[in-house]
């Protein structure tokens, strides 16, 4: 069975934002995004039912560079929608960056996406991985995490399918 969709949609978007921006105003913002694609219907056609998105400052972008173009091929070859939301390396965000994850992961699913993925931005994917939907297919779960090499749960990859359950959990 081909798991790849037929028809290749994605948008590769790099979001830039402001030195002045703080966590909220960069929710803000992509939750305006989600929400108005929502409004619009502009992703919401089958073969754009999901979203892989990432995020990381203009530093980590250059270092990793090669993660994030295997980010994107994969989005490409498996007709995902794509962002790379960068902030700039000067943000007053810090650490705390790391917990805009959940609400963007809502507001991608509130918006209507069926899928969401966040992967961090240092996450190689390889040219022979699947479709992460397909981790779905069997319809045990909703939120699917990684493990990490300590044995415990790794935020760095997060799978989501839209649904009640998801959405309160989150």
């Amino acid at each position: 069975m081909d798991l790849r969709s037929e028809r290749v949609c994605t948008r590769n978007v790099t979001k830039s934002l402001g030195s002045s921006m703080d966590e909220h105003s960069i929710l803000g913002k992509f939750l305006r995004i989600f929400r108005e694609k929502r409004e619009n219907g502009s992703s919401m056609a089958s073969h754009e039912d999901a979203l892989l998105f990432n995020f990381s400052t203009e530093k980590y972008n250059h270092i990793f560079e090669q993660c994030i173009a295997s980010q994107r091929a994969y989005c490409e070859r498996n007709g995902i929608e794509y962002q790379n939301i960068t902030i700039p390396d000067n943000s007053i965000i810090g650490r705390e960056i790391a917990w805009i994850k959940v609400p963007l992961i809502l507001g991608a699913l509130t918006a209507g996406y069926r899928y969401v993925a966040f992967v961090d931005s240092d996450i190689m994917i390889s040219e022979n991985s699947e479709d992460f939907r397909t981790v779905f297919l069997d319809g045990s779960g909703t939120i699917a995490l990684s493990s990490g090499h300590s044995g415990r749960l790794n935020s760095g990859v997060i799978f989501v399918k839209n649904s009640d359950d998801s959405i309160n959990s989150l």
